[in-house]
């Protein structure tokens, strides 16, 4: 528990008898960086679909961020959390991606999203898409914040949108609908 502890030291051999100064420490909450976000998702990629999954964390601080001990999940379906592992730290301005296949998060193709939180459960940032993206897209977060989808991507690297352009019947255009079906972040 956080708090102030004191203690001291009294011995005595039958006869005599002393007690130390009393001494004390404090054990302060630890302050965790709200630096780190949900930078990109695939969930549903071309292949194999357990090597294939991942979800992509930016360090968007100048400051080396220790993740031991942060949590990463799923949103719906059988939802799986992940403990990252102490000693991971994300460099500044850098990137890690957890994959599916270490982590056991499994993202469902017809809508799911990720949340992560700090050690202290404290929800940092949360990301949710629809059935709408394609195999082999995936859901990006744009220069100015949102979230779409985008034919290109990017693991471990700035974010390259390149948005889908959904056909009409037949073959022929329905004028360029660009990312229909959006993305929420939180």
């Amino acid at each position: 528990d956080w708090g102030s502890y004191y203690w001291q030291v009294a011995t005595s051999n039958g006869v005599n008898s002393s007690k130390s100064d009393i001494y004390s420490f404090t054990l302060k909450e630890p302050i965790y960086s709200n630096a780190v976000i949900i930078n990109e998702v695939m969930g549903d990629p071309a292949g194999s679909e357990t090597d294939g999954e991942w979800i992509e964390l930016y360090n968007n601080s100048k400051q080396n961020i220790d993740l031991s001990g942060w949590i990463i999940s799923d949103l719906t379906g059988s939802i799986k959390k992940y403990i990252i592992p102490n000693g991971t730290t994300i460099k500044a301005w850098g990137y890690i991606t957890i994959l599916r296949s270490k982590s056991g998060i499994t993202l469902n193709n017809d809508g799911d999203g990720a949340a992560l939180y700090q050690p202290n459960n404290k929800l940092i940032c949360r990301t949710k898409y629809t059935n709408g993206g394609d195999e082999g897209w995936s859901g990006a977060r744009a220069p100015d914040g949102k979230w779409i989808w985008t034919t290109t991507p990017t693991k471990n690297t700035k974010n390259i949108i390149t948005e889908p352009i959904i056909s009409g019947r037949g073959g022929q255009s329905d004028g360029g609908v660009i990312n229909s079906i959006p993305i929420e972040i939180q």
